[in-house]
């Protein structure tokens, strides 16, 4: 389990050049892909996406990258060079003389490094290092994430603890009170006792909870499963929240005792921890 925020730089500095990269990650849907390079690495952008697209499967990710050249180590584009010389000749001729220093050229991209190869296997390097860096970030990240989902699944777990003692319970308390508005109006002696043990069968039935708390059950035996999962699981974490919620809300809808709605309610919060936890993880 890994979370959807991190961060990861790497840097290298020799005789030639200095770099720095940078990776941000931010929870989102769907992957989100964002690469900001400087004229010199611009060449470098498509490699540098589909090592990001190779590495991740959701979230926003942002690479950042700098690079300072030293001028010594820089060389004028051929095809420039020779453009640069027929443009001053020409504005020799009427009298204009062009003047542009190294640092104007290395701002405009028109300046390589002599060796471009070494270059590259710099740069892809930091690349690298910077998406190991984030992912760790993100791995500790989703041990803490893999914390608060368990201590959620055992919260939910203590409250069908509190529903399977009490369902019977409130069973009890349904038929006392048919009993008691047969009584009250005195309908035994115009209902036959088959008839009304059938109504009194089928209403019980109609609010029984005990397919909601197996259900439940199931769906937080299936968060704990995930837990334990090397690969993306946010979306599945999602879906079993709004699962564990449609269960809770049917359970609340269905009886009036007390201690089940109280039991219910404490389900629907931590729905909300879990679907917080699930938008966070990848």
């Amino acid at each position: 389990m890994v979370s959807m925020t991190g961060f990861g730089r790497a840097t290298h500095e020799d005789s030639d050049v200095q770099l720095w990269v940078e990776v941000k990650s931010y929870n989102a849907k769907n992957l989100d892909l964002y690469v900001q390079l400087p004229n010199e690495l611009s060449s470098y952008e498509i490699v540098a996406r589909q090592m990001l697209s190779e590495r991740f499967s959701r979230g926003k990710i942002e690479l950042r990258a700098g690079v300072t050249t030293r001028l010594q180590s820089l060389t004028l584009q051929p095809q420039v060079a020779s453009t640069l010389k027929t443009l001053a000749s020409e504005l020799a001729g009427v009298g204009v003389h062009l003047q542009v220093g190294l640092r104007e050229l290395q701002q405009m991209g028109l300046l390589m490094s002599v060796d471009s190869a070494c270059f590259e296997q710099t740069f892809l390097r930091s690349v690298e290092e910077a998406i190991a860096a984030m992912q760790r970030f993100r791995q500790e990240e989703g041990k803490k994430h893999r914390e608060a989902l368990a201590q959620d699944c055992a919260s939910i777990e203590e409250a069908l603890r509190i529903l399977t003692d009490r369902q019977e319970f409130a069973m009890q308390q349904v038929r006392d009170r048919f009993m008691q508005v047969m009584e009250q109006y005195q309908l035994t002696a115009v209902l036959n006792e088959q008839r009304f043990m059938e109504e009194v069968a089928y209403y019980l039935v109609k609010n029984s909870i005990k397919e909601e708390i197996i259900r439940l059950s199931s769906h937080v035996q299936a968060l704990r499963e995930l837990l334990d999962l090397d690969e993306p699981i946010g979306r599945r974490i999602d879906f079993l929240a709004q699962e564990i919620q449609r269960e809770a809300n049917t359970i609340a809808s269905k009886s009036e005792e007390i201690a089940i709605k109280q039991a219910s309610l404490t389900i629907k919060e931590v729905v909300d921890s879990i679907r917080e936890q699930g938008r966070n993880i990848e």
